[in-house]
């Protein structure tokens, strides 16, 4: 069901927006990379902090039917990782040496801080900056990201993230 499901939903996406997706394979590859792997990485932070997806992925089957038909109501990587919390927890949980983040307790204003947070702890790692998603990635609002352009970044630099960690000896959760 969960192949079905992503192949929906991939299917759903190129065709919400197909005049500005279906114009170029490169763009739809983006949005169908994106919406096939987004969901795994999702589940891959959660296990990390140990704390339930935000979408129930338990049922399959009500998932696609209620979530599916509106794809707005439905909270994808990108926009469970907005705030930049998740982010801090995530170093939080896989480097040793940081034991805490304080940004993790301050308001919405000091999400710019909390991926900055992030994105020093990938430099940190070894990540190559072409790796790496621009501070404004995680803002922008799903909504004006119709290429999925700004998604697929952050996609890309949480796939290479959980390498380098291996690379570089974690032994949590995969």
């Amino acid at each position: 069901e969960l192949l079905y499901m992503k192949k929906t939903r991939s299917n759903q996406a190129l065709s919400r927006g197909s005049q500005s997706i279906a114009s170029s394979p490169k763009k739809q590859k983006v949005v169908r990379v994106y919406l096939e792997n987004s969901g795994l990485v999702l589940k891959w932070i959660c296990c990390v902090l140990n704390i339930d997806p935000p979408c129930s992925t338990n049922n399959a089957r009500s998932m696609s039917s209620s979530k599916l038909s509106n794809p707005n109501e439905e909270q994808d990587l990108a926009t469970f990782l907005r705030d930049g919390v998740a982010l801090c927890k995530l170093v939080c949980a896989v480097t040793p040496k940081v034991k805490s983040c304080p940004l993790i307790t301050l308001g919405p204003a000091f999400s710019i801080h909390r991926v900055v947070f992030f994105l020093e702890a990938c430099r940190e790692l070894g990540m190559q900056k072409k790796y790496l998603f621009s501070i404004t990635d995680p803002l922008v609002p799903s909504g004006l990201d119709v290429e999925y352009k700004h998604r697929f970044r952050i996609l890309r630099t949480l796939s290479v993230y959980s390498r380098q960690l291996i690379i570089k000896g974690y032994k949590g959760p995969y």
